[in-house]
């Protein structure tokens, strides 16, 4: 995929995100507006669509820092919930953040390739397996994607950055 191709559509995925970002804090009091998860009729069809992750310390300073951090963000919401065996993981490793490509149309936007390692909770069952990866026991290793990653800084006095996910 192109320089160009990755930038469309980080571009176009960074809008998304950003617009329910919007969404999501403006609505009701009982709105988590920490992760977006897009769910279907059935308990177990889950898909997360973008996360947020409030870095009040502000802890993440590089791009390859605010990765892991998000990486590990999204894989842990997979770790709770064992009443889905199709999704549900044990464990999970982020195993190379590569090329890191900043998005100059848009201030401190970038996207990440990562390659990562999955311990799905029932391999039997499991939606993690894809082509480039290899199965090795009870992990599944070798995932490749790539993730939009966007960050805000608040403009209130505590200046919490805030970092965008799209998935």
């Amino acid at each position: 995929m192109t320089t160009s191709k990755k930038i469309l559509i980080a571009l176009i995925v960074i809008v998304v995100a950003a617009t329910v970002y919007s969404l999501i804090t403006n609505s009701s009091p009982d709105t988590n507006p920490t992760d977006q998860v897009s769910s279907m009729q059935e308990k177990c069809a889950i898909e997360i669509t973008s996360l947020i992750l409030e870095d009040k310390d502000n802890q993440y300073e590089t791009p390859e820092e605010i990765t892991r951090a998000m990486f590990d963000h999204y894989f842990s919401f997979y770790k709770q919930i064992p009443e889905c065996p199709t999704d549900a993981l044990e464990d999970y490793s982020l195993t190379d953040v590569g090329e890191i490509t900043i998005i100059p149309e848009l201030p401190k936007a970038f996207t990440a390739e990562i390659t990562f390692d999955l311990k799905p909770l029932s391999m039997e069952e499991a939606m993690w397996k894809s082509p480039e990866a290899t199965v090795d026991g009870d992990w599944i290793r070798g995932k490749k994607g790539i993730l939009s990653i966007r960050t805000t800084v608040a403009t209130s006095s505590s200046a919490t950055t805030t970092h965008f996910l799209s998935i």
